[in-house]
């Protein structure tokens, strides 16, 4: 599994991506497809719960993944906003945007993903989108 993801790293146009998320799906590994924990792969390979970002910050497993998601929790939430918005209005994410994600993002850890869908269905944005029937 890591060889493989190496090779996207050594491709210029795959690395970008990786060298983010491939650190935060390692911890991860330790569960396969269906959500059942392994300590070996199909092939007998044991599995490596590490992963280590550009900056050599090194998580290992889920427990490290959770602390480190809790010490960025600002970005994930932000990011959850974001990717909550553009789904739900069908498009990018514009700056008109920004006051509804600020809103979400600060609800915090705390907030469920029913709150942030209630959030937007009754933001200006949902309810007044260009070319509705309304």
């Amino acid at each position: 599994m890591r060889e493989r993801l190496a090779e996207h790293k050594r491709n210029a146009t795959c690395a970008n991506c990786h060298l983010r998320i491939d650190p935060l799906g390692f911890p991860l590994e330790s569960f396969d497809a269906v959500g059942r924990t392994r300590t070996t792969y199909s092939d007998g390979k044991p599995v490596d719960v590490t992963g280590e970002f550009a900056d050599k910050t090194t998580i290992v497993g889920t427990e490290d993944l959770l602390k480190y998601l809790r010490q960025h929790e600002r970005e994930v939430m932000t990011t959850l906003s974001k990717k909550m918005i553009g789904y739900a209005l069908g498009r990018t994410v514009r700056g008109s945007d920004r006051g509804l994600i600020e809103k979400m993002a600060a609800s915090g850890s705390n907030a469920t993903l029913s709150d942030f869908a209630v959030t937007i269905v009754t933001s200006r944005q949902f309810r007044n989108r260009v070319g509705s029937s309304q």
